[in-house]
């Protein structure tokens, strides 16, 4: 995930809210974040419209362009309401008021990684098992990488599988140990941009 906020104080509630559960970034610029998405995808950018230099509104549609399938969530100050919902209206998937409540927070990224895993399974389904081999993945290992984007559990992967649901544990553990992720959600963003740099 991708913070773009001038704000230190932001950047660490985030850090707080999600520690241990995403691989965070932070950008406190506009022409920062823009840097950030060319060398790497986000599933979801938490975008501030009021910053120095380029506002998030001026940057929003250079961030749709660079990574169509990411999800924007706008932070916004009650004044800028309206603000929020005109880019919602140009393509961010949501937007939040600040000061703003861990849980509805929490809420708002895990839908943004949701809707972007749905959009995005099409296209992991494309990556065939002999590309996921070149990301040193075993046979059963890319099997499951497929299973996690389609969106299954690990309880109906181990069913499929006609394993535990332990095993599918320990599979999914060496898997982020070889792509050094922590995450379900960042598996298929992170597979994704291990691929295009083959």
């Amino acid at each position: 995930m991708l913070v773009v906020d001038d704000d230190e104080e932001i950047h660490y509630l985030f850090r707080h809210c999600f520690s241990g559960d995403l691989d965070i970034h932070f950008a406190s610029s506009g022409d920062e974040a823009l840097s950030f998405v060319d060398r790497h995808r986000f599933p979801v950018v938490m975008l501030d419209l009021n910053m120095p230099g380029k506002s998030g509104m001026e940057i929003l549609p250079a961030l749709r362009r660079r990574s169509a399938p990411q999800k924007v969530i706008i932070l916004t100050g009650h004044s800028s309401k309206q603000s929020a919902m005109e880019a919602v209206n140009l393509g961010a998937f949501r937007y939040i008021e600040k000061p703003f409540d861990f849980d509805r927070m929490r809420m708002l990224v895990e839908d943004g990684f949701e809707q972007f895993y749905k959009e995005w399974c099409p296209v992991t389904e494309r990556i065939s098992p002999h590309e996921l081999a070149r990301l040193g993945l075993t046979a059963r290992e890319a099997e499951i990488c497929r299973s996690v984007a389609r969106g299954q559990s690990n309880t109906e992967i181990a069913a499929t599988l006609g394993v535990s649901p332990r095993t599918v544990e320990k599979i999914l553990e060496a898997i982020f140990s070889k792509l050094k992720i922590n995450s379900r959600m960042m598996l298929a963003p992170k597979i994704a941009e291990m691929l295009s740099g083959l």
